[in-house]
């Protein structure tokens, strides 16, 4: 009678599960390879779980992009236990966890280059191609240089070297506008390293993007940079210090190098961010029309 009415949609689905529970026992159990099924663990409540845990990642965003989908598939996934909201579709029945992670270091593949390897690259950036900066880019500059020795200073141990990042008795128009007392002033060696790694990034953007795939690009532009300074004007105090450590790997070195990375790590985040963010989006008014833009 049930099979015949309206309403036979939920019967015929209970009666196609058992016979393909039936099946799968006969191909997995009587052949030896199971010596038997939990029928729970078919069951699709740990994906909605799953999905439930992201779709609250993005609070009142109920269509997120891939970007959003990624960040919040990599916070989750971050946790060795995935708990479920109360709220949710299904209720867990036992303490399965969702996601979980092993505590195996991967070491990932890069592309390692080298000086030699960069002049080989099409398009150089030559010194005769960088462009003074203008004042106002400057002033921004001197900003991201304090922010980059503040994070610098979270990582350095050596107090001779700290000492030369910081210069609080400097004057700096945009910082002093913008301080209330927390901003760390840069001092001008630090400043100056950021300008020339603003003038390679601008001259990578418009030159060797093009030509230039599967490359590493912080390390690309910390070695251009490297090649177009002297590295004897930055830091003179330090000349003494870096006597007893190796000519290859001292204090110097490995300060110039952070600075760099952490400047054409933010710049390089902004361009994507400009890059990514230049079309148009309706997505934060249209919620149910966007999946017919690709949005």
């Amino acid at each position: 009678f049930f099979l015949e009415s309206q309403r036979k949609t939920g019967f015929i689905g209970l009666i196609t599960c058992l016979i393909s529970v039936k099946q799968l026992f006969l191909d997995v159990v009587k052949s030896g390879q199971l010596d038997f099924i939990l029928t729970y663990k078919l069951s699709q409540d740990h994906i909605e779980m799953l999905f439930s845990a992201i779709r609250s990642r993005g609070g009142f965003n109920n269509n997120p992009s891939a970007a959003q989908f990624e960040a919040a598939y990599k916070r989750l996934l971050i946790h060795t236990n995935l708990t479920v909201s109360n709220g949710a579709n299904c209720a867990p029945q036992d303490a399965t966890n969702i996601l979980s992670v092993t505590s195996t270091k991967k070491k990932p593949k890069e592309n390692f280059l080298d000086i030699l390897c960069v002049e080989e690259m099409p398009n150089l950036i030559s010194d005769d191609n960088l462009q003074e900066i203008p004042q106002y880019q400057t002033f921004a500059i001197e900003h991201i240089s304090g922010f980059i020795v503040k994070k610098i200073l979270c990582v350095l141990k050596c107090n001779v070297c700290a000492a030369e990042l910081i210069d609080t008795n400097s004057r700096h128009k945009l910082i002093d506008i913008k301080n209330r007392g927390g901003l760390t002033k840069p001092s001008i060696d630090v400043i100056n390293l950021c300008e020339i790694a603003e003038k390679n990034f601008i001259l990578w953007i418009t030159q060797a993007i093009k030509n230039q795939k599967n490359i590493n690009v912080i390390q690309y532009l910390i070695i251009k940079c490297m090649s177009s300074i002297n590295i004897k004007l930055y830091f003179v105090n330090l000349n003494k210090h870096i006597y007893s450590q190796s000519p290859i790997n001292n204090h110097l070195l490995q300060i110039i190098k952070l600075i760099l990375k952490y400047y054409n790590t933010i710049r390089l985040h902004h361009f994507n961010k400009e890059l990514v963010g230049s079309k148009m989006r309706i997505r934060s008014k249209l919620t149910k029309i966007i999946t017919f833009k690709n949005q």
